[in-house]
């Protein structure tokens, strides 16, 4: 049973106690929810560099971090530095870090682990990543307060136009007949503007700010790159309400802009930072989460809750006649099967050849044969190792969907990108045109949807699970750079990340995402198996799928004829000819239709 040092039992008994009673002081009521989590080490085992900052470490969690402490911590201070000058911030003991410590016994509470910290500690965490994360999130959204103050002024400049042009129809004789064709927007009739980037649309309407220049785009270099995936991961959120408190007390110190536009601090301020770095496009702002738990719930809710009020009108396809089209090539192929039978030769003489049939394919299968019992026994062994190997793989491979290049060639589907106001539960079929929400890939993306999966995971409490699902569809449609190419052409894959590393994703990924289970199949669970269906239909297709069940029987044959190898390798020198019938079947279908790899030759020297 572990126990803690005899030496340590007393200062754990005071610390304990200390936590105990601060946390009792909280109402039950009023305790948060766990919404920061540790990342089981199920989903960090392929990667675990991926869910564990390598720039910045924020919150308690990874703080104290070696390599991001060393190369953050004096920066951090040096932000604190700055902010408490321009804030003009007399004390920032009384003013942000006390403040800060009031929250840390109900802070606790959003963690679903103990931390083992005391509170004057954490307090000094929380308020030095809570400092640093604020003016993060404000160095983003500079332009966009530049913008909200442009707003502003023309909003007193509507209302001093109004007013100057009411005092002048009072003094008129008949200008009273003029006064009511000015009407005010109620927003214009107050004392004080109060413009946000929560009200930002209501105010563009209201001025009739349609033609009004947007805000220039914030540009994000790598760097900025590599500092969002480590404050997008898991582990590395704040607590909305932590970083809350901080700016409500640098707003009321005396160093605040009188036309600050941060007042009442809201989910807003992550808008920017999350259109910016989001791989998926984001909910219109009118949808956006009005509460939030940090961060990462932020683009997490905005990305799943990316639903119109109106879903996409899509053309009909014929379908039928596709699939007519489909069974027709079915029946052809049937036919020429039959053809086929009727070639068979049977050689009439009495020296143990095989029938063979009148083509270049059996006359290789025969050849193999032959050969495969004159070879030398380390030729054998070799092959029979092989051979193995290859079908151990082929039988564990196992794809969701067939990749996108393999259904737009093989089966006639065509991809297309959704609309920006479309995102994941939108995901559409209509017969053979499938619609997909535009996902934009750059360096950061890798990470960022790994820990994005990983939170839906660990923080789903329903029956659903969206974004898993969707990066299912994403991983078995991805598998090499014909697939990245042809979605790109569609649109559906945008961005700066070249096409082999967007494949090298995708297919990591797929061993990363975990295994979630659901009472009833999804709408994306039901529209696969539609696709699946539809291009499993095709006669090849049929018996690359009976080869794939035959395939483990032979694995299972193979492995207990090789125990005897060394006094039998003639039988395994048989076994191997039979199975490089079912590899060369397996080749032919390769040649035919492709496949994902190369099929690995097993006896190079037999055709040299």
């Amino acid at each position: 049973m572990a126990s803690i040092d005899p030496s340590e039992e007393h200062k754990w008994v005071v610390e304990i106690d200390k936590i105990l009673n601060h946390q009792l002081e909280i109402d039950i009521e009023t305790t948060p929810s766990i919404s920061v989590f540790q990342v089981p080490e199920t989903i960090t085992s392929k990667k675990p560099e991926a869910y564990e900052p390598q720039q910045v470490g924020i919150g308690p969690i990874h703080h104290f971090l070696p390599r991001p402490y060393d190369m953050m911590e004096q920066k951090k201070l040096a932000v604190i530095q700055r902010a408490i000058k321009t804030y003009n911030i007399k004390d920032y003991n009384l003013h942000i870090l006390d403040k800060v410590r009031k929250l840390v016994p109900k802070v606790r509470s959003c963690y679903d682990m103990f931390l083992k910290d005391d509170d004057d500690t954490l307090a000094r965490v929380f308020a030095i990543d809570g400092v640093f994360l604020l003016i993060l999130l404000h160095t983003y959204n500079g332009p966009t307060y530049d913008y909200l103050d442009y707003l502003k002024t023309k909003a007193y400049e509507t209302k001093q136009s109004h007013d100057d042009f009411v005092r002048m129809a009072e003094q008129d004789e008949y200008g009273y007949l003029y006064i009511g064709r000015w009407k005010l927007h109620p927003l214009l009739r107050q004392k004080e503007f109060v413009v946000t980037m929560d009200n930002q649309i209501e105010w563009e309407k209201a001025l009739k700010a349609r033609t009004f220049p947007p805000p220039p785009e914030f540009e994000v270099g790598p760097k900025k790159r590599l500092v969002a995936q480590d404050v997008l991961m898991v582990e590395n959120q704040i607590p909305f309400m932590v970083l809350k408190e901080i700016e409500e007390t640098l707003q009321a110190s005396p160093g605040s802009s009188s036309n600050s536009v941060n007042v009442n601090l809201s989910p807003s301020v992550f808008r920017v930072f999350c259109e910016l770095h989001s791989p998926l496009k984001l909910c219109s702002k009118s949808q956006a989460p009005s509460s939030v738990d940090h961060l990462l719930h932020y683009m997490y809710y905005s990305i799943v809750n990316n639903v119109p009020g109106e879903p996409q009108t899509q053309e009909d396809d014929d379908s039928d006649d596709d699939d007519d089209d489909d069974d027709d090539d079915d029946d052809d192929d049937d036919d020429d099967d039959d053809d086929d039978d009727d070639d068979v030769v049977v050689d009439d003489d009495d020296d143990g050849k095989l029938p063979i049939q009148n083509n270049s394919w059996t006359e290789e299968v025969y050849e193999v044969y032959t050969f495969a019992t004159r070879i030398p026994y380390k030729e054998i062994v070799q092959a029979y190792e092989r051979t193995v190997s290859m079908l151990e793989s082929f039988t564990q491979s196992k794809a969701l969907i067939p990749s996108a290049s393999k259904l737009h060639d093989e089966s006639g589907f065509q991809f297309h990108s959704l609309k920006e106001d479309q995102g994941i539960q939108n995901i559409d079929r209509n017969g053979k045109e499938i619609y997909l929400p535009i996902i934009t890939l750059n360096n950061d993306s890798d990470v960022i949807l790994r820990n994005l999966v990983a939170y839906e995971t660990l923080t789903a409490n329903s029956d659903s699970f969206p974004l898993n699902e969707y990066m299912g569809l994403m991983c078995g449609l991805i598998m090499n750079k014909d697939d990245v190419n042809y979605l790109k052409s569609q649109k559906v894959i945008t961005g700066d990340m070249r096409d082999d590393e967007v494949v090298k994703l995708f297919t990591a990924m797929s061993k990363s995402i975990p295994v979630v289970k659901t009472e009833e199949k999804s709408k994306l669970q039901i529209m696969i198996d539609e696709i699946n269906e539809v291009y499993e239909s095709g006669i090849w297709m049929k018996i690359y799928l009976l080869l794939k069940k035959l395939a483990p029987w032979l694995v299972v044959v193979l492995k207990a004829i090789g125990s005897f190898v060394e006094s039998s390798w003639k039988i395994v020198a048989f076994m191997v000819s039979i199975v490089t019938v079912f590899v060369l079947t397996y080749q032919a279908y390769c040649d035919s239709f492709g496949c994902d790899k190369k099929t690995v030759t097993l006896l190079p020297y037999v055709f040299s």
